[in-house]
């Protein structure tokens, strides 16, 4: 005969809970394995900058439980300060090691080849504000272009720019920009292509660029600058939107032309449809000022002969 045992409920339950329990302690116990107490910090490699300051930035507090993750984002947060090229973390019983090596720092950065005191001030306020900074390569790469833009929108867009590295003994280093801004370039010429409406002569007169022509001498409009570019489009959208071309898209472009010195400018413009008013009604407040009501009834008037214009067009 075979008997059938059949265990409580109340063992059921509490095998389960045994088995939580023993999870809970492996968790507890693997997570206190990884982390330990450190009552000491020494660092190594540092010249220029205190040990006090280093111990800031890794954010590591004596005898408080650290674990591996803890000591990696510290080297993180090292590096992220950009004072240091190569950072290590060593740690033995209660002593955690930080050895670092320092960037150089940029005791100072010149600039040649640029007369206009202009430009020249305008190029300093950027090359300044990295003085005294730790030298980084990809830093310096992208201050450089930031300069050759600022000279371009003054029109030397054919100028070239050498940046030179000196070391010093002292751990910093020396950085000398050396510009040959070439000749300026000058707007030959200034085209309104595709969908344009109205005569080019109207159209120069919107814009603040100007065609380099012989008596011209005196004006600065006839320099290829972006910046006037990027302007001029927002004045022609501007233009054709207050004559009703509310979805007029302009798109600017330049080519270089000859002896690398002349530039062909050009305009691509879309109008669009032309908008009008259909019938519209005012309504205002009864203490609504007289002077004020003279002024918008003379404008809707001219819109209105606007309107009955165009039907004697069609």
């Amino acid at each position: 005969m075979n008997i059938l045992y059949k265990m409580p409920n109340c063992f059921k339950n509490l095998k389960k809970k045994l088995y939580i329990l023993i999870i809970l302690l492996l968790v507890f116990n693997t997570s206190y394995s990884n982390s330990e107490i450190y009552n000491k910090i020494i660092v190594n490699g540092n010249e220029r900058i205190s040990t006090e300051t280093i111990i800031m930035f890794s954010d590591i507090k004596i005898g408080e439980n650290l674990e591996i993750d803890q000591l990696n984002d510290t080297i993180k947060k090292l590096y992220k300060t950009n004072y240091f090229k190569n950072v290590q973390i060593n740690t033995q019983n209660d002593i955690i090691t930080i050895s670092v090596q320092e960037n150089p720092i940029i005791q100072s950065i010149a600039i040649k080849g640029v007369k206009n005191k202009d430009i020249l001030k305008q190029l300093s306020e950027i090359t300044k504000r990295n003085e005294k900074y730790p030298y980084l390569k990809n830093k310096i790469k992208e201050q450089r272009d930031l300069l050759i833009n600022i000279v371009r929108n003054y029109g030397f867009y054919f100028a070239n720019l050498e940046t030179n590295l000196i070391n010093n003994k002292n751990n910093s280093v020396d950085i000398l920009f050396n510009f040959n801004l070439g000749e300026r370039a000058i707007i030959k010429k200034i085209n309104f292509n595709g969908k344009k409406i109205f005569r080019d002569n109207k159209l120069r007169n919107i814009i603040k660029s100007e065609e380099g022509k012989i008596w011209k001498f005196l004006t600065s409009n006839k320099y290829l600058n972006e910046r006037r570019i990027k302007n001029d489009e927002d004045l022609l959208k501007k233009y054709y939107r207050n004559k009703g071309f509310y979805n007029v898209v302009v798109k600017s472009s330049y080519a270089k032309n000859i002896d690398n010195k002349y530039f062909e400018l050009n305009y691509n413009i879309d109008a669009g449809e032309k908008y009008f008013f259909n019938d519209f009604t005012l309504s205002f407040s009864d203490n609504f000022n007289n002077e004020s009501l003279n002024k918008i009834s003379k404008i809707t008037k001219k819109i209105k002969r606007h309107k009955i214009l165009r039907k004697n067009l069609k």
